[in-house]
């Protein structure tokens, strides 16, 4: 058996997709809501999606172009983060004393923070303890954290969706059967449907 990290690869290709799509629904969740707010990992099923095994998760290069290690590994740490704002909120001068805190806080020190260096920001201020804690500091650390791996990650992607979407139509010479890749399959296009079916678990 392998030791270290979570390894993901074909062979249990499934589980990556559904914690990609963990990933993707908890960033959702933060999306609509502008920013860190109360009760958002409730959404994410915690057999689909650990963030504790997920922190260095690693994804080999049979299923990197479905799955995108980066997400992952960032999604553990903005997962971890919500749980940490949750309790602070809730817990307020007691927080240091609850075991998901003191996990939270080692794993993320440990991992020197993980994807989101950042991070260890937040695990310094928290661990000053309450009386020490600048509310308004750890909260503006937090909505820099989420402009730049949430809200940043998607306006990323719809730049480079827009782009693409102008390069098609800036083609108006290119048969549509081309900038649609509705040529005949090759060989190759059929051993890659193969295995974006055996992907999805889609086996026959």
């Amino acid at each position: 058996m392998r030791a270290g990290p979570l390894y993901l690869n074909i062979d249990n290709a499934p589980k990556a997709n559904r914690a990609v799509a963990s990933v993707l629904l908890l960033y959702f969740h933060l999306l609509r809501e502008g920013g860190f707010s109360n009760d958002q990992t409730v959404y994410v099923n915690s057999d689909d999606f650990d963030p504790f095994a997920y922190l260095l998760v690693e994804v080999s290069a049979d299923i990197n172009l479905e799955v995108d290690q980066s997400l992952l590994r960032e999604g553990a740490v903005i997962h971890m983060l919500c749980d940490l704002w949750d309790t602070v909120g809730e817990f307020d001068s007691d927080y240091l004393r609850q075991p998901s805190v003191k996990r939270i806080l080692g794993a993320l020190e440990q991992a020197q923070g993980g994807a989101i260096p950042e991070s260890m920001k937040i695990t310094s201020m928290l661990r000053a303890g309450e009386s020490n804690l600048d509310y308004p500091e750890l909260a503006q650390a937090l909505s820099e954290i989420y402009q730049r791996y949430v809200s940043g990650r998607f306006q990323s992607l719809i730049a480079q969706s827009d782009q693409r979407s102008s390069l098609i139509v800036a083609s108006p010479t290119v048969p549509p059967t081309t900038q649609l890749n509705l040529t005949k399959p090759t060989p190759n296009d059929r051993a890659a449907a193969l295995r974006s079916r055996w992907f999805l678990g889609r086996r026959r």
